[in-house]
């Protein structure tokens, strides 16, 4: 996958610090970029930011995300906090997680402050001790409320900076005790464009198509893991939405 030089410049900005979670033995390790809905699996790279012009209607953002455990989970060792007490003793299924839930911090009120976007999820841990997973955290109440709040322009006069904090809580197979991978923040900054208007009966495609050179078939579906508003890392201009679609058609 071509990565884009905004994506560069993030990645070499540096990555955010996950919230203290000093004594689980579970952490979000990093946010990681998409290839269609597939995660990137070189582990040198990852994303610390993004934009979003919500111009498009219904805004999301995909990502991919890495969680990574202290622990052999899979192994005849024990499953123990960072103090040493024991969680899981050794042979046992590895651990699951059942529940991804994201915060919101705006750098400026948009009507009422964002409820959590609680997401019900079941993602495994490997024997490796990681999880790579796709992932949205941008819930519909919270998108609407952008698209309804931020003034349609044609520069970036109107944002808002938004601090999404991304956690993750399962439970361990054998005993059901509950544990938090702690958060890890991914900031983002919205707009909402002001792109010549769809035909009567229009509205603008939210899922743009994948990219041929990153497909082998003819002709290429739509992304359905990226917004079409979305961008990793920051952009200086917004770049508006262009394709209209009729309402329940594909990718619209």
């Amino acid at each position: 996958m071509k990565i884009p030089s905004t994506l560069t410049l993030t990645v070499l900005a540096g990555l955010s610090a996950s919230c203290s979670n000093q004594a689980q033995p579970f952490a979000v390790e990093r946010f990681i970029p998409l290839n269609g809905c597939a995660t990137e699996t070189d582990e040198t790279i990852f994303i610390s930011g993004g934009s979003l012009d919500v111009a498009a209607g219904s805004p999301q953002f995909f990502l991919g995300v890495r969680i990574t455990s202290s622990n052999n989970l899979a192994g005849p060792d024990p499953i123990t906090l960072r103090n040493g007490e024991i969680l899981e003793q050794g042979g046992r299924n590895p651990p699951i997680i059942t529940q991804q839930v994201v915060t919101y911090k705006l750098s400026r009120r948009l009507g009422s402050t964002p409820k959590p976007f609680t997401t019900a999820v079941s993602l495994p841990f490997g024997t490796d001790g990681f999880i790579l997973s796709p992932i949205q955290i941008i819930s519909a109440e919270f998108g609407a409320q952008l698209f309804d709040g931020l003034t349609p322009s044609p520069t970036l006069e109107d944002f808002v900076d938004i601090e999404a904090q991304v956690e993750f809580k399962g439970e361990f197979a054998t005993t059901r005790t509950p544990f938090t991978t702690g958060t890890l923040s991914f900031p983002i900054r919205a707009f909402r464009s002001a792109p010549t208007a769809c035909g009567s009966g229009q509205q603008f495609k939210r899922f743009p198509f994948l990219d041929p050179n990153d497909m082998v078939t003819v002709p290429t579906p739509p992304n359905f893991c990226r917004y079409a508003g979305q961008l990793y890392g920051v952009i200086t201009t917004p770049l508006p939405p262009t394709a209209c679609c009729t309402p329940g058609t594909v990718g619209c």
